[in-house]
C-alpha cells in the first residue's frame, strides 16, 4: 500500500526544517537529522511515502529535495510517473490532490497540500490536515498488522 502525503508550510525563501529518511527494500538511501535550511525554490515541502516493503520514507525540506526523493521512486515503481508528475504539478500551483488506486497490484494512496508561507495557513495546515493524514494513513497501518 502506498500513502503520499505533500505539504508545503512555507513560501518565500524563508527558512525550513530539513529532515529526510527513506528506505528501499528496508536498506536506508538517506538520512538527514533535522536541521535549519533556507530553501531557494521559494518554499518548503513535506513528502511522505509508504509503499509496502519497498519504498518508505519522508522529506521535509527544500524542493530539490523533494524532486531527489520522488526520481528515486519513480526509478522503484515506474508505475508511480502520471502521479509523481501529479504530485509536482500540485505543489507548482500551490493547490491539493488526492488519489487512491492500484499499480501492479500495489495499493497506494496519494494526499498533496501545497501552502503559502503565513502563520494562517500554517495554523489551518497543522489541524485541518493532521485529521487527513490520520485517515489516510489508517488504511497502511491496518494492513501492516496483518501481513
Amino acid at each position: 500500500m502506498l500513502f503520499t502525503s505533500i505539504l508545503v508550510p512555507g513560501i518565500g525563501g524563508k527558512e525550513c526544517n530539513k529532515h529526510i529518511e527513506y528506505r528501499v527494500i528496508g536498506q536506508v538511501v538517506e538520512n538527514v537529522k533535522e536541521t535549519k535550511v533556507n530553501c531557494t525554490e521559494g518554499y518548503c515541502t513535506h513528502v511522505s511515502v509508504n509503499i509496502y516493503n519497498i519504498f518508505t520514507g519522508y522529506e521535509w525540506g527544500c524542493r530539490s529535495d523533494m524532486e531527489r526523493m520522488l526520481g528515486n521512486l519513480a526509478i522503484i515503481s515506474p508505475g508511480m510517473t502520471k502521479e509523481i508528475e501529479k504530485i509536482e504539478g500540485t505543489c507548482n500551483n500551490l493547490t491539493s490532490y488526492t488519489s487512491s488506486g492500484a499499480i501492479n497490484n500495489v495499493d497506494y494512496e496519494v494526499y498533496v497540500n501545497c501552502f503559502i508561507n503565513s502563520s494562517t495557513n500554517r495554523s489551518r495546515l497543522s489541524i485541518a490536515n493532521i485529521s487527513n493524514l490520520i485517515f489516510f494513513s489508517i488504511p497502511f497501518f491496518i494492513a501492516k498488522l496483518f501481513l
